[in-house]
């Protein structure tokens, strides 16, 4: 009994949200809201009358200083391998 009372019910509410059978016609198909194209200029914010902008040179880094060899310091010899247990 409980499966059939919600079967009419699943098909009541189907009835009432689809409109009874008449679709087709949508809300936003009234011609009081015709649809506008967006402005691409707008959303992109570049205005096309302006001249492009030419990047900036970045500025070159700085020379690094010369160290001798002799001021390197000595490479660590390995570690021991491991013991076997």
């Amino acid at each position: 009994m409980k499966i059939r009372v919600l079967f009419c019910a699943a098909l009541a509410s189907q009835a009432i949200g689809c409109g009874k059978g008449a679709g087709g016609k949508l809300a936003v198909d009234t011609p009081m809201l015709p649809y506008v194209a967006p402005d691409i200029d707008e959303i992109t914010g570049i205005d096309p009358d302006e001249p492009p902008k030419t990047p900036t040179p970045m500025p070159e880094p700085a020379a690094a200083p010369v160290t001798p060899a002799s001021d390197k310091q000595p490479v660590a010899a390995p570690p021991p391998p491991a013991k076997k247990p």
